[in-house]
């Protein structure tokens, strides 16, 4: 609106107009003619005026209702939301068109790795298989919310289960120690297995405070300590944590019996020890299958996949098929002539079990176990973070890491979940595989 100033002296200048057309016709005075020119400068300062003070009015008005602030002004503002909940930060970025497709398929071909894995390490623990599928299911789709790294694949991993299941052994059992008088060395424990119940509950407790402990770690900023891991050290651990699971997995992929556990302190010195001491134990055929797979595999990486690499975005998915034959051929070969007796996990269970609180009695038992677990649960996942980050270059969040694995396990804990981490097999597959964001870990076992 303009003032009653410019109104009046728009009525004039009006009038003036108007006089000045009449008096076109007729001689025009200079002293009109200037008054006329007054006018009109009059005019135009009286619009000049309004539109300043218009203009300053609606700056107060935008001022008042919203300051403006700059980038670091609104990073610092939102920050703490957008650090906490990593998904805000990189959802909207997201390529849809050109990484959506790919992380599909990236997320359906760990699953294929995953399946087995997570059976056998239900097995370790000594719960249900089943159980290790489910540990797969809930624990990434937490991490896709609240994790930073965009490979790491969350779940069961062969370390942890070995020491939950190392837990629950200790508390529930009353071991045996049974060797040979000539060999104390190569001796090994006798149990009952304790009831499956209790086990389970036992499993989920131990989840519960691994959570808890992690979460407590994250907010008192324990990822400081992340500055002493070195590359040097980083490297070392992934390394020793790889020969750890080859050495858990030699008894299951040769079938050489009577040797004791790799989940005590230096268990793995007096297992491989024992190991080739009991190598005349070694079943054939169970020998025979991991060699053909490890051949399989190799083959694939070093031959196969730099061939279709110019006409495929991803790899070629010799885990897939290798899994879908090995199911096949135990599935159809059972009791035929064909059948190679080997040790396989039989029927599952299907469905999901419904939520449910952990038996609060034993924290006593677990609690100091626990703590160890958060431990090395959370040294070995921000190792493999890490270097796969560094690799890939780009940066995680070691604090929100923390809390991305601690609030993982205690949702997980609610399901009959056992405490986990970041698979080395399966953060390096899925690495190779061109895995763009945590989108594929929405697609795992689905």
């Amino acid at each position: 609106m303009y003032s009653s100033d410019g109104k009046n002296l728009n009525r004039k200048m009006t009038k003036y107009v108007k006089n000045g057309k009449e008096l076109m016709k007729e001689d025009i005075t200079q002293s009109q003619k200037s008054q006329i020119k007054a006018s009109r400068e009059e005019l135009s300062t009286a619009y000049e005026s309004d539109y300043r003070q218009k203009s300053e009015m609606q700056l107060t008005l935008k001022t008042e209702r919203r300051p403006a602030i700059n980038q670091e002004q609104f990073d610092k503002k939102h920050g703490y939301r957008r650090n906490r909940l990593p998904i805000v930060a990189w959802l909207p970025t997201y390529n849809w068109h050109e990484d959506l497709l790919r992380d599909i398929i990236n997320g359906i071909m760990i699953s294929i790795i995953y399946i087995p894995q997570g059976l056998a390490y239900g097995l370790m623990v000594g719960i249900p298989p089943i159980y290790g599928i489910y540990t797969g299911i809930i624990g990434p789709l937490i991490y896709v919310f609240l994790g930073t790294s965009r490979h790491a694949s969350t779940g069961a991993f062969a370390i942890i289960s070995m020491m939950v299941g190392s837990v629950i052994e200790q508390s529930l059992t009353e071991p045996m120690l049974t060797y040979n008088k000539t060999d104390r060395l190569c001796c090994s424990k006798i149990t009952q297995k304790p009831d499956v119940e209790k086990a389970i509950q036992l499993s989920s407790l131990i989840a519960f405070f691994v959570g808890i402990i992690q979460v407590i770690l994250g907010l008192l900023n324990a990822g400081l300590l992340a500055v002493w891991l070195s590359d040097q050290l980083v490297e070392g651990l992934t390394s020793g944590a790889a020969v750890h699971v080859l050495a858990s997995q030699l008894q299951t992929m040769t079938g050489v019996t009577n040797v004791p556990h790799t989940s005590e302190m230096f268990g793995i010195v007096r297992f491989l020890i024992c190991f080739f001491r009991n190598i005349r134990t070694l079943q054939l055929h169970t020998f025979l299958c991991t060699v053909i797979c490890i051949l399989s595999l190799l083959i694939s990486k070093l031959i196969i996949d730099p061939i279709v690499k110019p006409w495929t975005k991803t790899k070629f998915p010799m885990e897939f098929l290798l899994v879908i034959f090995s199911i096949s051929l135990c599935y159809f070969a059972n009791e035929t002539p064909l059948d190679l007796h080997l040790q396989i996990v039989g029927d599952v269970d299907a469905g999901m079990r419904a939520p449910f609180l952990p038996d609060f009695n034993k924290t006593g038992l677990i609690i100091f176990s626990a703590f160890s677990i958060a431990i090395v649960s959370f040294v070995i996942h921000i190792a493999l973070a890490k270097l796969i980050a560094k690799e890939y270059k780009y940066q995680i969040n070691v604090n929100q890491e923390w809390l991305a694995l601690g609030t993982m396990h205690i949702v997980a804990s609610f399901f009959g979940c056992f405490a986990g981490g970041s698979s080395l097999s399966r953060t390096v597959t899925s690495a190779r595989l061109g895995t763009k964001s945590q989108v594929s870990k929405c697609f795992l076992l689905k």
